[in-house]
């Protein structure tokens, strides 16, 4: 399924539960994301040699960020989120920044790398969301050449 026309909206309220709530719904858009580009779309926008391995490792990232989702509201160290400004006008921000290069890419897809940049800000800075950022970066290595 094709990613939604925008992130998550972004909450307005200051309270921990409605960040790790934006969290879950980011990482779940992020999913979206992820599929669109190696699964749907991967033999337009990736690599031709390595989209085939991308698309096998996609199995195992999917699953992982199922599971960052189911435990995100109980195992999340509130403090962790606070440390990495994971909550209120940080993460307001940071969710502005990435719907801001979302809808620039939906214009011209040579915004693509800077939209994975930035869905990688906050991918990295939630806690147990390594892994899934590293897959993300070698998705951006991946990426065929754009012309102008």
């Amino acid at each position: 399924m094709p990613a939604e026309d925008l992130p998550p909206n972004i909450p307005q309220e200051d309270d921990i539960n409605t960040a790790k709530a934006a969290l879950a719904q980011y990482l779940q858009w992020v999913k979206s994301l992820l599929e669109e580009i190696v699964e749907e779309r991967g033999s337009d926008l990736l690599l031709d040699d390595l989209r085939p391995l991308a698309q096998f490792a996609w199995t195992d990232v999917s699953a992982r960020i199922d599971e960052l989702v189911a435990s995100l509201p109980d195992s999340t160290d509130d403090a962790a989120l606070y440390e990495h400004g994971l909550f209120g006008a940080q993460l307001r921000f940071k969710l502005e920044v990435v719907r801001f290069w979302f809808t620039r890419w939906r214009e011209d897809e040579r915004f693509l790398p800077k939209l994975l940049t930035t869905v990688d800000d906050v991918l990295d800075s939630i806690p147990g969301g390594g892994a899934v950022g590293e897959f993300k970066e070698a998705v951006s290595a991946s990426l065929a050449p754009r012309s102008a």
